[in-house]
């Protein structure tokens, strides 16, 4: 965390909205005798630390040494050091002689273990929540519990816009439904492009939106060696196309889906 950061997230938990505060950053920004971060279970283990928390003190000790809970604030950083926390307790100038709202609740404490640090982590959460409380607004985000949509579901697809596709599992953005219905294409006809091309050789629909030979241009868009597609089309004849081919092609309209985003007004 930024020093600023730190000091403004200090200085608000340990004073709160109260009239008489403690000049946290002051003292935060003084290098001789000011307030400094305290880790009550500290960085470095001693063997009094260990028997104190216990078989599992090594997971706790990665768990909880960095975390709001086990942190607070002392001018006696250096005093304290890796004592026991019962030291830090009643030693001169320990937590039970400290004015700060902070080390109030530690100074009642006759452990230091992961029993306390998770009720201490709960009291700092709910601090929290007290001094920076959610933000109350009349704002309701339009639900769109339908973006994503498979071919075979239905879903009128006219005035949307399409985000991305996933086709066998793939994912893909794109940001037409030409350019999706051009890359779905050139898949099936990877697929099986013996039938693609028999679709393509026939006068009858789809056929007649496919055809052997020729070049792109004024509508038409290559999905295979030498086949192509006409795609200046409505969105719903789009969805038509697609529909016919993977019928014919016996691949299910599920196996293809949509993410859609949903003109406005």
């Amino acid at each position: 965390m930024r020093q600023k950061n730190r000091i403004y997230t200090f200085d608000r938990l340990e004073n709160g909205d109260r009239n008489e505060k403690v000049d946290v950053r002051a003292l935060m920004l003084e290098r001789d005798h000011g307030l400094s971060i305290e880790h009550v279970m500290p960085q470095t283990m001693t063997e009094t630390w260990k028997r104190e928390l216990g078989p599992d003190w090594k997971r706790v000790h990665a768990e909880w040494r960095d975390r709001i809970a086990n942190l607070t604030l002392t001018a006696y950083n250096s005093k304290y050091s890796n004592r026991s926390f019962s030291e830090k307790l009643s030693i001169k100038d320990g937590f039970k002689d400290s004015p700060l709202f902070l080390n109030k609740w530690i100074s009642e404490q006759g452990a230091w273990t992961e029993e306390q640090l998770r009720v201490r982590e709960d009291l700092l959460v709910a601090r929290f929540l007290e001094l920076w409380p959610l933000p109350e607004i009349d704002f309701v985000p339009k639900e769109n519990d339908e973006a994503i949509h498979t071919l075979d579901d239905g879903f009128n697809f006219t005035g949307t816009k399409v985000a991305a596709y996933t086709f066998n599992g793939v994912r893909k953005t794109v940001k037409t439904w030409k350019d999706a219905a051009v890359e779905v294409l050139s898949q099936v006809y990877e697929i099986d492009p013996a039938t693609v091309r028999l679709m393509a050789a026939s006068s009858e629909y789809p056929g007649n939106y496919l055809r052997l030979g020729g070049k792109e241009g004024n509508g038409w868009y290559e999905i295979g060696s030498g086949c192509f597609t006409y795609l200046a089309t409505s969105t719903s004849a789009k969805m038509g196309l697609l529909d016919a081919v993977f019928e014919r092609t016996g691949i299910s309209g599920d196996d293809l889906a949509f993410e859609i985003r949903l003109e406005e007004g």
